[in-house]
């Protein structure tokens, strides 16, 4: 229900396929932000996550062997992907000659083609999550992009879909990691 009310609070932005992709995959909020055109294979149905976006703009590779993984592309992402390349190729006609050529194809970009800020990212997340009524302005810990990837992680365990699978792509370094994290989770459903 909460996912539920914050994507209806995110509809109106332009971050919405943005943060539904993180909703569907799992990635982390730099590689959704680090995601360019040339990591998506449109005919195999995958999507290679080999860059993530820091904070500072620098687009670098993925922190582990492991983080670098190709997840399996559904019929909901292959059409939020498509929508996302209308609108990028209508963002550069509208910007004109102020758009900047998105040097590194990226795939979520400002509308004049630049790599979106982290902290932008954050506050529409936060804005979207108070008008939502999830949090308030004075919560301690309060809804971020990291959100939607345990949202995914629990989503997949409490569909049976077994624990290494579930680090495989949530990209962890080991399954301990894995465990440590959602463990509680496989634990509550097998107690029910």
């Amino acid at each position: 229900d909460e996912v539920a009310r914050l994507f209806d609070e995110l509809r109106s932005s332009r971050l919405f396929e943005y943060f539904r992709l993180l909703a569907l995959t799992g990635m982390r909020r730099g590689e959704g932000l680090g995601l360019d055109w040339n990591s998506v294979d449109f005919n195999r149905k995958e999507i290679h996550i080999n860059w993530t976006l820091a904070i500072t703009g620098e687009r670098t590779r993925p922190k582990s062997e492991r983080s670098r993984r190709v997840l399996d592309m559904t019929t909901e992402t292959e059409a939020l992907l498509k929508t996302q390349k209308i609108r990028q190729e209508e963002d550069a006609a509208k910007a004109g000659s102020n758009w900047s050529g998105n040097p590194m194809n990226l795939i979520f970009t400002s509308q004049f083609g630049q790599p979106l800020a982290g902290r932008n990212v954050l506050r529409t997340i936060q804005q979207a999550s108070i008008r939502a009524g999830i949090d308030t302005r004075d919560s301690r810990e309060r809804v971020g992009a990291h959100t939607l990837r345990h949202v995914v992680a629990t989503r997949l365990l409490d569909g049976g879909v077994p624990m290494h699978t579930v680090s495989r792509i949530l990209g962890h370094d080991s399954i301990d990691t894995t465990v440590n994290t959602y463990g509680h989770i496989v634990e509550a459903g097998r107690r029910s």
